[in-house]
């Protein structure tokens, strides 16, 4: 079966049930008259969405499960200075077909469908008619367990346009095995807590983008600090290269993960 027919196939069997597919890429008729190679840069199926998201204050942050979706939605923290810093006992999303979505917007009106198919997700509870989403949004988990961050994770913003940074912070490590994210710009994991700000977050940023020039590859993972002791990485929000090859990921993965501080559980 050729790549023209998977792609149709892939159509017709997720139409009836309305899934969201976006088919990123079709390639070429132009040269030698055939089909190149095909890519589906965002697919979003309506599977189960395996999340298990637990705050540690409910009075500042809510969790609930969208209907229409599947998916996770968190309202969270109200910003302080344009960050929202959220805690969390636990913070995992279990597999590809994971969807949560960061409602950063205290507008009232429906967003209409999201880049991940949530609908009418209205303003967050947590915001005032006052508050503007944060460009920073800090989630801490403190429980015992580890972090695990597989499959789609969208922060819904004022503005469409705008790109909001992320810092996940676990210091018993963090397992990042290909995610996806929609309306971030940077995203940071550290598995020390007092590197979870704005100020280490944009250190860190410059020294992502020197590598970039250094490398002339756009999509690449900082790594810094040291295993088993302080340490992160972090990269950009979406990848920028445009036409992914079908053995090339879109999904972010973090090489060994972040791993527990074992210098921090010493006190």
């Amino acid at each position: 079966m050729n790549l023209l027919q998977k792609t149709e196939r892939l159509l017709k069997q997720n139409w009836k049930e309305r899934k969201r597919i976006t088919l990123a890429v079709i390639v070429s008729f132009l040269i030698n008259g055939g089909v190149g190679y095909a890519t589906e840069e965002d697919v979003t199926l309506n599977q189960s969405s395996s999340v298990d998201i637990k705050p540690k204050n409910t009075s500042s942050i809510a969790v609930t499960k969208d209907t229409t979706t599947g998916g996770t939605v968190v309202d969270i923290a109200k910003p302080n200075d344009g960050i929202s810093h959220n805690i969390y006992d636990t913070f995992n999303m279990n597999g590809k077909d994971s969807r949560v979505l960061f409602n950063n917007s205290g507008k009232d009106e429906s967003m209409g469908e999201s880049a991940l198919g949530f609908k009418n997700v209205h303003k967050n509870k947590n915001f005032d008619s006052e508050t503007k989403s944060a460009t920073l949004i800090i989630s801490e988990i403190t429980g015992e367990t580890s972090t695990k961050l597989e499959g789609n994770l969208e922060v819904r913003n004022d503005n469409m346009n705008q790109n909001t940074d992320l810092i996940f912070a676990n210091e018993n490590g963090i397992s990042v095995n290909g995610i996806k994210y929609f309306g971030v710009g940077s995203v940071m994991y550290v598995n020390d807590r007092d590197w979870a700000t704005k100020e280490e977050l944009e250190k860190r940023r410059r020294e992502l983008e020197l590598e970039k020039e250094k490398s002339n590859n756009k999509d690449i993972v900082k790594p810094f600090g040291h295993s088993k002791k302080s340490a992160g990485a972090i990269h950009s929000g979406k990848k920028e290269k445009k036409d992914f090859h079908s053995n090339e990921k879109v999904e972010w993965e973090v090489p060994d993960g972040i791993s527990k501080n074992e210098e921090k559980e010493k006190g």
